[in-house]
C-alpha cells in the first residue's frame, strides 16, 4: 500500500512501462498513487506492437539516460508490467542511471508468453524482423 500525504515526501522519480498492445493509460492509476509520494513519475509509453522489442529497450534506455543527466530528482526507479519488465531489462544493458533504485516487475513473461507466441505469427506481419 502507498501511504497518503498531502505532498510528495520523496524527491526519487519513478518510471513506468506497460507491456504488450497496451497503451500507457494501462499504468495511469499506478502514477496517480506513486505521484503522491514521489516528486516525479513518467508515465513511458511506446507502440508495443509495431517495432522490435530491442528499439523499444533502446528508446527507454535514451529516456533513462535523458532523465538520468537532467538531475534533479534522488534516485530513478523503474516500474514495470507484463512485456515492459523485458523492455526495462533491455534498457538496463544499455544503459544504468548513476542512481538506479528498485526494479518493480509486476508479472513479467520471463518464461516467456504463450499469448505473444500464438500472437507471433501475426504480429510477424505487422512488424518486420529484426536484421542481424
Amino acid at each position: 500500500m502507498i501511504a497518503r500525504n498531502s505532498a510528495p515526501h520523496c524527491d526519487d522519480l519513478v518510471v513506468l512501462v506497460h507491456g504488450l498492445a497496451a497503451h500507457r493509460l494501462i499504468m495511469r492509476l499506478i502514477a496517480q498513487s506513486l505521484q503522491e509520494v514521489f516528486t516525479g513519475v513518467v508515465n513511458w509509453g511506446y507502440p508495443s506492437l509495431f517495432s522490435p522489442i530491442e528499439e523499444h529497450g533502446q528508446a527507454l534506455a535514451a529516456l533513462l539516460k535523458r532523465l538520468d543527466d537532467d538531475g534533479g530528482h534522488g534516485r530513478l526507479h523503474l516500474v514495470t508490467h507484463s512485456m515492459g519488465g523485458i523492455i526495462g531489462r533491455l534498457a538496463l544493458a544499455h544503459y544504468t542511471p548513476r542512481h538506479f533504485g528498485r526494479f518493480v516487475m509486476i508479472a513479467p513473461p520471463n518464461r516467456g508468453s504463450h499469448v505473444a507466441r500464438h500472437l507471433a505469427p501475426y504480429l510477424g506481419r505487422i512488424c518486420p524482423p529484426l536484421v542481424q
